[in-house]
């Protein structure tokens, strides 16, 4: 899904690249909102599964057993949290009439975002709550980890153990400093509308992209299946190369002889 979400958004700007321009109308926006906003909800909610997941796997293993649990508990739920905000954006969007804002020659937000009520709900059902849910249940796995090895009494961490608890401290920073200044900043704005321009919250809005675009390098980094991958398919670009320095004497011999 993030290999997806990078290789789509690539393709997306290097339309506007070839071509100097972005066809832009109704239709094309409205394929963009619902396009974008929907691979940013996905995104979110199926990390913030990953992260029960994970916790599940760590500490409710039998779940996992057999082949129907694994399709109630692991299956079922990826498609469900890929579905609901897809069904969502597709009735909110389509739903009202087109804006505007659509022929200014950018796209705009969608037209149901003049709707408060709605907006507050798809912002705390599809940014805060996933949000919270990464942050809060990769905290909970570390602490449990740690409580589990001091009562086991371990005096020296295993290696999986330290992997473990660096890949869920890098995932929940990469997306605490990506997602936390759009929410902090949202909240603020709707508690003082003038304390917060809305340039303020086009910046926290483009942030975002760190995650699709950086996430899938993070992965190949601290995965180490995927780091020895990627090692053994470029050997040539990955192992140091030492370059041979002939002496300065030598070279001066060399330019006198010459003459």
């Amino acid at each position: 899904m993030r290999w997806l979400d990078f290789m789509i958004k690539q393709k997306l700007i290097c339309f506007r690249l070839i071509l100097g321009y972005w066809y832009g109308n109704s239709n094309s926006c409205l394929f963009w909102i619902i396009y974008d906003y929907t691979l940013q909800a996905q995104n979110l909610f199926l990390m913030a599964w990953t992260s029960v997941e994970r916790n599940l796997l760590a500490f409710k293993s039998s779940l996992f057993r057999n082949r129907m649990r694994r399709i109630i508990y692991h299956y079922i739920p990826i498609i469900v949290v890929s579905l609901i905000p897809f069904v969502f954006y597709m009735g909110a969007v389509l739903s009202l009439p087109t804006c505007d804002g659509f022929l200014s020659g950018v796209c705009n937000g969608a037209c149901y975002e003049n709707i408060y009520w709605l907006t507050i709900f798809d912002f705390s059902f599809n940014v805060i709550l996933p949000i919270t849910m990464i942050i809060l249940f990769n905290c909970i796995l570390i602490f449990k980890v740690f409580i589990q090895k001091k009562r086991l009494h371990l005096v020296t961490s295993t290696n999986k153990t330290r992997r473990l608890t660096l890949q869920l401290l890098i995932l929940s920073i990469l997306y605490s400093f990506a997602w936390l200044p759009q929410i902090i900043s949202s909240l603020i704005q709707n508690a003082c509308p003038d304390c917060v321009t809305d340039d303020v919250i086009d910046v926290t809005y483009y942030i975002t992209y760190i995650v699709p675009f950086g996430l899938p390098f993070i992965i190949a980094f601290i995965l180490p299946e995927v780091r020895q991958f990627v090692f053994s398919r470029c050997p040539v670009w990955i192992k140091r190369r030492t370059a041979r320095v002939l002496p300065f004497e030598v070279a001066t011999l060399n330019t006198l002889s010459r003459n």
